[in-house]
């Protein structure tokens, strides 16, 4: 009776709200959130931080809509949790600014899931590629996108990495196939579960206790390059170390002698 009490109070208060994440398999090969709602974060046991927003068409965090027949080949920005940005207003955004700012250049798609990473951006960029042929893209890196990113760290269900060849050592993009069982599905609709879980935060303990284990571990790396081969052409990745700046931003991408793009790569953060 108890808990019962607590369930119904918590339905009138901005408890987190479920994402849905969808099945990812051959019908759907990249992780993305159930289309067409409204979502609610929240933080804190009490409520510390709250935000609402609109997920798409596409299952994104945007307040637009996505379409494959943009002419004028959108900004696409490819990220982690930074671009999908649950706890910051639309319009606060890089992408909500940037939409503003080139309103009337084009329009500014973003394709941001928290847990993303260097392999899961690669899929990213192959789906946004065939998908909507954007213009241009912007992907925001940061330190803990290089380890997260190989399968012996992180392993997922839902999310792309680079499985390493033990013999070689190449690297091989795979795809953790996800398909939430009924029991996930069902408990996605107790604002209990959901206050526990999303707004006080239970769920990231094992997360912050890997994190405390792993304090020992420093991302001194100051360059970066990746040579990407599929159905994109040949693309080159170069950039200087994630602490700063960029120097210089190095991306070629052709895939025909007809037409050219380019690609930024940011480096940093693009909040400080």
């Amino acid at each position: 009776m108890t808990c019962l009490i607590i369930e119904i109070g918590l339905r009138f208060l901005p408890v987190r709200s479920s994402t849905g994440a969808m099945v990812v398999d051959d019908h759907n090969p990249v992780i993305r959130y159930t289309p067409n709602q409204l979502f609610t974060f929240s933080r804190g046991w009490q409520f510390a931080i709250v935000n609402t927003g609109w997920i798409n068409n596409y299952g994104f965090v945007n307040d637009q809509d996505y379409s494959r027949q943009d002419e004028r080949g959108p900004l696409v920005i490819i990220g982690d949790s930074y671009v999908e940005a649950l706890m910051v207003p639309y319009g606060q955004t890089v992408q909500g600014r940037l939409a503003r700012l080139l309103k009337e250049k084009g329009t500014v798609y973003s394709l941001g899931i928290s847990g993303a990473q260097l392999a899961q951006y690669l899929a990213f960029t192959q789906y946004a590629w065939t998908e909507f042929h954007p213009g241009g893209i912007v992907f925001v890196i940061v330190g803990n996108d290089f380890d997260e990113s190989l399968t012996k760290y992180r392993d997922d269900p839902g999310y792309h990495y680079f499985q390493e060849d033990k013999t070689t050592h190449d690297l091989k993009l795979v795809r953790k196939d996800y398909r939430p069982s009924l029991g996930k599905r069902l408990l996605r609709h107790s604002a209990l579960v959901r206050y526990l879980w999303g707004t006080v935060g239970i769920g990231q303990i094992s997360r912050e206790v890997s994190q405390l284990l792993e304090r020992g571990v420093e991302y001194r790396w100051t360059a970066f390059s990746l040579n990407y081969r599929d159905g994109l052409g040949s693309i080159n990745l170069a950039c200087c170390s994630w602490w700063t700046p960029c120097a210089q931003n190095s991306i070629q991408s052709q895939t025909s002698s007809e037409r050219k793009e380019v690609i930024l790569i940011s480096c940093g953060s693009i909040f400080s």
